[in-house]
């Protein structure tokens, strides 16, 4: 039986992964825990053989939590996720397994027998590069914290954001959200693809249709008409775009 402890700070997808983890023949559960820090504390004490660990937490990520603790553990690792954009580093880590969220039963079942078998570093191998390929072909998800609830957005659907005060306004294909989130705190979860032009602005570059480049700031027409400005703190990533 593996000794498992989950991290995981949503309340619904960590009493979903208690019970998976339950009802699992060769799992027993040591400990569900909501935070980095809680993670910390514990995880050396109780000593687990599987972690199951949420990449993005709200006070720590999963690599900050393992920089401090992974001299004291030996524990095997699977991330759980919403943000593929981890996949890669995961796997320098050493992770056994790498889960995209929503999975089913079937592919965390599947996760396990990767744990139980015993050649790690060849189906971490094959792993690598079936991520590598399916991260090509599969459109990026945008997960963004607002409290205790979290957006999800497909890469291709997001046009542009606008911040307003404390609030941003995603406009999208088929709608705009306004989410409790500064646009600093965006940069740091939006794929490349999403770059901030100015102040209160980040441009999907997918919709760009014209670019009119100069020196200190350019303009930026998008393909559905809207038009905005560089200023010059920023201009330097649109001549990045080809």
């Amino acid at each position: 039986m593996y000794k498992t402890v989950i991290v995981e700070d949503e309340g619904p997808a960590r009493r979903r992964l208690e019970k998976m983890v339950e009802k699992h023949p060769s799992l027993t559960l040591e400990a569900a825990l909501e935070s980095g820090l809680d993670a910390i504390e514990k995880i050396p004490l109780l000593d687990p053989d599987l972690l199951l660990l949420d990449i993005q937490l709200k006070d720590k990520t999963a690599f900050e939590v393992l920089e401090q603790i992974s001299n004291q553990i030996k524990s095997k690792i699977i991330f759980i996720t919403a943000y593929d954009k981890y996949a890669i580093k995961a796997f320098e880590v050493e992770a056994v397994d790498y889960l995209l969220k929503p999975y089913d039963d079937k592919r965390f079942d599947s996760a396990i027998q990767r744990v139980i078998k015993k050649d790690i570093n060849t189906i971490n191998s094959q792993l690598i590069l079936a991520l590598k390929e399916s991260l090509r072909k599969e459109d990026s998800k945008i997960v963004i914290p607002e409290g205790n609830k979290k957006h999800h957005f497909s890469e291709k659907e997001v046009i542009y954001i606008q911040s307003d005060k404390y609030y941003a306004n995603l406009h999208t294909l088929n709608e705009k959200r306004m989410i409790r989130v500064t646009l600093k705190k965006l940069e740091d979860i939006l794929p490349p693809k999403l770059i901030r032009i100015n102040k209160s602005i980040i441009i999907n570059t997918e919709f760009i249709s014209q670019i009119d480049y100069q020196k200190s700031s350019s303009r930026i027409v998008l393909k559905n008409g809207k038009e905005f400005f560089s200023t010059k703190t920023y201009n330097h990533k649109l001549l990045r775009i080809t």
